[in-house]
């Protein structure tokens, strides 16, 4: 993709990256930014927790870059230091080219990250799209991942079919971009998210309205693919997830992943409700401190 793909027009990309910019500033707890290099072009790396504590690389989810995943796993930074990059080729401060998700090019950059971060075997929380992109790195370099989180995960095959797809969230997506008065966009998203902030709610606006939004994750993966990823994982679903049904996604998880040791479906949307991260919190933290 050539980089002035990503954004509909200029002044679109300006604005989406000042809400960008403006989420980054209003951060509650300390933060600091640095850019490493990869294969695929520059990378921003938004860094939280204290120096000296148990990394964790957290990966996000499409389009929904650093400063809203750092927002989101905030609690995690009183235990560990956690390494947020841009994924490239969406919105962020990263390079604007996506890599070639058929070709392992998202575990490429990840393993171009960590060797820039100096780090070996981590631990490692993927998010929807960036779920996928940690599977992406296990099917390609399983021992850079010393034990795995993976939350409404994109990567497995269970996804909805296009035409449900199409008409409970593309369609409506559509007019409101076209239409914002006549679908508001809370009714655009809600099959989507049942709960966002009034910040969430005007940056996916922004992302409907500037963004061409429609990026393919790395995936599906299969049995073959990650059978040398021996590293403790822990799957949290949805129940009510309109991409990836959250009893399904663990049923087809359980056969492909080597070592899932936890799986948890909470009753919720995609974009986890307040109740269901609270729950993720707890149970990561348990999880990424116990022996295992």
């Amino acid at each position: 993709m050539r980089a002035s793909a990503l954004y509909r027009t200029e002044a679109g990309r300006s604005f989406v990256l000042s809400l960008y910019r403006r989420k980054l500033e209003n951060l509650t707890f300390p933060h600091d930014s640095r850019f490493v290099e990869t294969r695929h072009g520059r990378t921003h790396v938004l860094m939280l927790g204290p120096k000296q504590a148990p990394p964790l690389i957290a990966i996000h989810g499409v389009n929904f870059a650093a400063p809203f995943m750092a927002d989101t796993i905030g609690p995690l930074a009183k235990h560990f230091r956690i390494y947020i990059p841009d994924i490239i080729g969406q919105p962020g401060l990263s390079a604007e080219m996506q890599p070639p998700p058929a070709a392992h090019g998202y575990a490429g950059w990840l393993a171009d990250v960590l060797d820039q971060l100096s780090l070996g075997a981590v631990a490692m929380m993927g998010v929807s799209f960036g779920g996928a992109v940690v599977l992406d790195l296990a099917a390609t370099a399983p021992s850079r991942i010393s034990k795995a989180v993976l939350v409404v995960p994109a990567g497995f095959n269970v996804a909805t079919a296009p035409m449900a797809l199409l008409l409970r969230l593309f369609l409506p997506w559509h007019a409101h971009r076209l239409w914002p008065d006549m679908v508001p966009i809370a009714a655009a998203v809600r099959p989507l998210a049942w709960e966002m902030d009034a910040e969430q709610y005007s940056y996916f606006d922004a992302i409907l309205r500037h963004v061409r939004w429609l990026i393919l994750p790395p995936g599906p993966f299969t049995t073959s693919d990650l059978e040398a990823f021996v590293a403790p994982t822990a799957l949290f679903a949805a129940r009510q997830d309109i991409f990836f049904p959250g009893d399904t996604l663990v049923a087809e998880a359980r056969t492909v992943i080597p070592r899932l040791v936890e799986a948890h479906v909470f009753d919720s949307s995609h974009f986890p409700t307040s109740a269901m991260l609270a729950g993720v919190m707890e149970r990561t933290q348990h999880f990424l401190t116990q022996d295992l």
